[in-house]
């Protein structure tokens, strides 16, 4: 219905049919009639939020062309491609280009006479979710968020509060982006059933609500709240509450480079169970850290991604039993000392350092060694891209300063290892290429310098 309504504004708007222009706007919207005592009322009735944006750009005439000017302007903006305004922009756009090269006329005749919605109802809801992905095979599918939404939300009797639980999900959505949340309700799912996806997520939840372990309705979405706003403010943006400003920067910083650069996420599941119970964030940091050893070293260790996630997973029964954030704390297994150092060392000495888990580790190993440099309550942290560079190139050119320097057994040996990487932003990166020594220095430690110590 809403795509019709869309549909129609856009050939209002778009074709010069003064008759049709009005016709259109009574299909799509009621005028106040105060003999009748009828009030003015959009025809299809969108979210709270998205009301004045109808009525500005869709039931108005020559909004939907106003639309793509304030778009391409930034004065409307959007969380990411699943943003509803997102989603009207393409609508407006695909329409807009479609109908300019139609006969417009005849199509609103065919609209309007022969086409038909079809509404289909069943006995409960799992059938109609069945019946949607049969019907819907060449439309998009529904996703987890989509169908837990309707689910808990359906579960709350009383209509005031049904519809307040449906505003809280909406800023949600809003907030974080669904894209997000969809990462974010697998979280919910592994921090209760505390193992590896086995079936669907939704075909999980229902495990999850019929086991007791989260109840729908309210209490679901009042705990996928707090997840989120955890995920959001520490996760996401590193914002710790604490009054010591070496505490929240350090943990600021460590959680930036951990969710940035290392190449998986199920080590956030188990932050997160941590922080639902324990308040502290004295202990919340000293957690972080514990869980950065743990998850470096057992990749290091070259442990498999079921044998990682495995013993990740083995924390929340931990989390859950323990009253002592301190007990949790000591009860992170680490690999022994020996085998650590020894895998460790292993990695830092292979002559293909630089290319080891897809180029990954040297990367974070990097960072985490200039990290360790800084004074942190005064560091600022890493901003922007940061890349990788080989101060001994890849590809010498031939017959220049770095072939003579070095033979092809040097180069062999030295040019994917330790000592020869150094971190860069990737503007410089990119200028620095395969210049001599002097000249990578220029631009290495030019105007602005480099944010790198070790560099």
């Amino acid at each position: 219905m809403t795509a019709l309504t869309i549909l129609l504004a856009v050939i209002r708007d778009f074709i010069e049919n003064a008759k049709l222009t009005e016709s259109i706007n009574g299909w799509i919207y009621q005028a106040a009639d105060p003999f009748k005592e009828i009030p003015a009322q959009m025809r299809v009735t969108p979210w709270e939020e998205l009301k004045d944006l109808f009525s500005q750009y869709i039931y108005t005439t020559g909004g939907t062309k106003k639309y793509l000017q304030d778009a391409k302007a930034g004065a409307i903006t959007f969380r990411d491609d699943e943003d509803p305004r997102c989603h009207i922009l393409e609508a407006i756009e695909t329409f807009g280009a479609k109908i300019l090269k139609a006969d417009a006329e005849n199509f609103v005749r065919f609209l309007l006479n022969k086409t038909y919605v079809v509404y289909i109802a069943t006995g409960t809801q799992a059938s109609a979710f069945r019946l949607f992905n049969v019907l819907n095979s060449r439309g998009l599918s529904l996703e987890t968020v989509d169908l837990l939404k309707s689910e808990n939300l359906g579960a709350i009797a009383d209509s005031l509060e049904r519809d307040r639980y449906a505003q809280t999900w909406r800023n949600i959505e809003e907030g974080l982006g669904r894209e997000e949340l969809n990462g974010v309700i697998a979280y919910v799912r592994t921090i209760k059933l505390k193992e590896r996806p086995r079936i669907a997520v939704y075909d999980e939840f229902q495990d999850i609500f019929r086991k007791g372990l989260l109840t729908r309705g309210k209490p679901f979405i009042d705990y996928l709240e707090s997840v989120v706003d955890i995920y959001r403010e520490e996760v996401l943006d590193g914002d710790l509450e604490s009054t010591k400003v070496e505490e929240r920067n350090n943990f600021r910083v460590t959680i930036d480079l951990m969710r940035r650069f290392i190449p998986f996420s199920d080590w956030i599941p188990p932050l997160i169970a941590f922080r639902l119970k324990f308040n502290r964030s004295e202990d919340y940091v000293k957690f972080l850290f514990k869980l950065e050893a743990k998850v470096i070293l057992e990749w290091v260790a070259d442990r498999s991604p079921t044998e990682r996630t495995t013993s990740l997973n083995r924390l929340f029964a931990i989390i859950e039993e323990t009253d002592s954030p301190e007990k949790v704390i000591d009860s992170v297994e680490l690999p022994e000392r020996e085998v650590a150092i020894n895998a460790l060392n292993k990695k830092l000495d292979d002559e293909n350092f630089y290319s080891l888990y897809g180029k990954h580790l040297a990367r974070y190993l990097l960072l985490r060694i200039d990290k360790e440099s800084w004074e942190i309550a005064n560091f600022p942290g890493y901003p922007g891209a940061i890349t990788v560079e080989h101060v001994l190139p890849q590809k010498p050119e031939d017959g220049g300063p770095w072939m003579k320097a070095f033979n092809q057994q040097d180069r062999l040996e030295l040019t994917n290892s330790l000592g020869n990487l150094v971190l860069l932003s990737g503007r410089k990166n990119s200028a620095a290429q395969n210049y001599d020594f002097d000249r990578k220095k220029r631009v290495y430690f030019g105007k602005k310098g480099t944010a790198f110590r070790i560099t």
